[in-house]
């Protein structure tokens, strides 16, 4: 049983040297952020290797430098979107870096915090997940109203005070 063919109605484009160009740009560009990510998952494993507190402290660093780009693109876009989501998430993240801050800050054998317990740590590790976890969840109301930041802030912060209490 032989298949329809179909005739081409057209010619296919030829591609021309700019399109050439611009493709193979393309793909120089997203080759050498490759090479990139590469090199510096090579870099971090030699560190972790060095040293795993300095390992550690790179990697809860860019962490924290995320939930604050988070926050930033959420408080700064607020005024241009009507959904909530974004702007409750984005609070939520500021509190969830700096939870993520102290855990590294206290961290065993990082000297900031008197006492070398792992303790400490893993008790900022896990309230920072649980306000995540938790304001992730909560956020699914915020899809069709907007939360009022102050009173989110002050509810974070007094949240935050009970956990470090």
């Amino acid at each position: 049983m032989k298949l329809m063919e179909f005739p081409l109605t057209e010619e296919p484009p030829v591609m021309t040297a700019e399109h050439y160009e611009r493709t193979h740009a393309v793909i120089e560009s997203k080759a050498w952020a490759v090479v990139g990510a590469l090199v510096l998952v090579v870099g971090l494993y030699w560190v972790s290797l060095y040293s795993y507190l300095l390992f550690h402290f790179l990697i809860e660093m860019f962490s924290v430098a995320v939930a604050l780009c988070i926050f930033f693109i959420a408080w700064n876009s607020s005024s241009y979107t009507k959904n909530g989501y974004l702007t409750f998430v984005g609070i939520a993240y500021l509190f969830v870096g700096f939870f993520d801050l102290l855990h590294t800050l206290a961290y065993k054998g990082s000297g900031i915090f008197p006492g070398e317990s792992a303790n400490l740590p893993t008790q900022l590790w896990i309230s920072a997940r649980y306000i995540e976890s938790l304001s992730l969840l909560g956020a699914m109301f915020f899809f069709d109203r907007r939360p009022n930041p102050t009173i989110q802030i002050i509810g974070y912060t007094a949240a935050s005070g009970a956990l470090l209490v």
